[in-house]
């Protein structure tokens, strides 16, 4: 009996462990979903730029003296060929501004032309701030001084990487602030970053109510001014209504 007792007393406690691997397993399955969601907006936000790769690549190799570059053809078609492949070369040149502006607008909720204009703003600023260190394992670049050639060593440059980096930043960044009002000192634009604050609008409206009591004023003095629409509608008599 005291055997049996002790087992119908420790059966309950299993069902109490059960309780919690249950209540642990949803908190796992959150976490998971909200990892995989933000790798998806990421994802969403790289096809953007992508997007312009095909038409660069084609660009270039249209314009490639093997294609339309030929010297056999006519001077107009390799101005042209020459045209397409430095419009192509320009695209590529710049992959990593094309990609901090493209992640910045494809992850970025609701975002408009202030986010496009902050990653480049950021990407220019990272770019030339990582310029300034150098790399001794990079194979080093010439350059002129005092009319010389000195090889130097070579700038740190973050490359595409670097754009969608900024991209992610730039875009989480107007996620917490696009939202925020600045004080009255600090408003000097109509952007949605900079909106005017409560202290601002109750100002002006005191203003305008200044304005239209001053108005009120004048006439009276004047004695032109016509009767108020209450006025008027008290003077009817009911027969005439």
């Amino acid at each position: 009996m005291s055997t049996a007792a002790k087992a119908t007393k420790e059966s309950p406690k299993p069902k109490k462990a059960d309780a919690a691997a249950d209540k642990a397993a949803p908190e796992k399955k959150k976490r998971g979903a909200g990892a995989m969601a933000v790798a998806q907006r990421i994802g969403r936000s790289l096809m953007l730029p992508v997007a312009v790769l095909p038409a660069a690549a084609l660009l270039v190799r249209l314009g490639n003296k093997d294609m339309l570059g030929r010297d056999s053809f006519p001077e107009v078609i390799t101005k042209i060929a020459s045209y397409m492949s430095a419009g192509g070369n320009a695209l590529l040149s710049n992959m990593a501004l094309l990609f901090a502006v493209g992640v910045a607008i494809g992850f970025a909720k609701k975002s408009d032309g202030s986010t496009a204009l902050a990653a480049v703003t950021g990407y220019l600023v990272f770019k030339e701030v990582l310029a300034t260190f150098t790399d001794s394992n990079l194979p080093k670049v010439a350059a002129v001084a005092d009319g010389k050639i000195v090889m130097n060593e070579a700038p740190v440059n973050a490359g595409v990487l670097g754009g969608v980096v900024m991209g992610l930043v730039v875009a989480l960044l107007y996620q917490r602030y696009s939202r925020k009002k600045l004080p009255l000192s600090l408003i000097h634009t109509a952007s949605r970053s900079s909106r005017p604050s409560p202290a601002w609008s109750s100002a002006s409206s005191s203003a305008s109510s200044g304005r239209s009591s001053a108005r009120v004023c004048t006439t009276s003095a004047s004695g032109s001014s016509a009767p108020a629409p209450s006025a008027r509608a008290s003077s009817v008599s009911p027969t005439a209504r």
